[in-house]
C-alpha cells in the first residue's frame, strides 16, 4: 500500500500518476512490462534442446535439395522474380503523385 498525496493521505494499492511524479526517481516503480520478466532455468533449458528440432516438412525439404541441386539454382532464380527487383524512380514518383489522402475518420461521412 502506498500513500497517495492527491487524496490528502488516503491509501491505494497502485500509484496515480501525480504521486509517481512527486516521488524522486530512485522511488518510482517502474511499470510492468513482459521485457522484464525473467524465465526460470528449466524454460531456459529445454529451449536450448529444441534448436535441434526440424519438422518433418523441414528435413523433407532439405533431403530433396540434396538430392537435387538443380532445384537450389532454380529457388534463386525464381526468388529474384519477386524480392531482387530494381525499382524505377519515375514510376515511385507517379505514385506518389497519385496517392489519395486517407479521410481522418473512415466511420462517417461529413458530406
Amino acid at each position: 500500500m502506498t500513500q497517495c498525496l492527491k487524496f490528502k493521505g488516503g491509501k491505494h494499492s497502485t500509484i496515480c500518476p501525480l504521486c509517481l511524479f512527486r516521488r524522486p526517481f530512485a522511488a518510482r516503480k517502474k511499470p510492468f512490462s513482459a521485457a522484464r520478466i525473467r524465465y526460470n532455468g528449466g524454460l531456459a533449458n529445454r529451449s536450448r534442446t529444441m534448436y535441434d528440432y526440424q519438422s518433418d516438412a523441414t528435413k523433407f525439404l532439405n533431403e530433396y535439395i540434396e538430392k537435387h541441386p538443380e532445384e537450389a539454382e532454380r529457388r534463386l532464380k525464381n526468388r529474384g522474380l519477386l524480392w531482387d527487383v530494381e525499382l524505377n524512380p519515375e514510376e515511385e514518383k507517379e505514385f506518389a503523385a497519385a496517392k489519395v489522402a486517407k479521410k481522418p475518420y473512415t466511420y462517417y461521412s461529413y458530406d
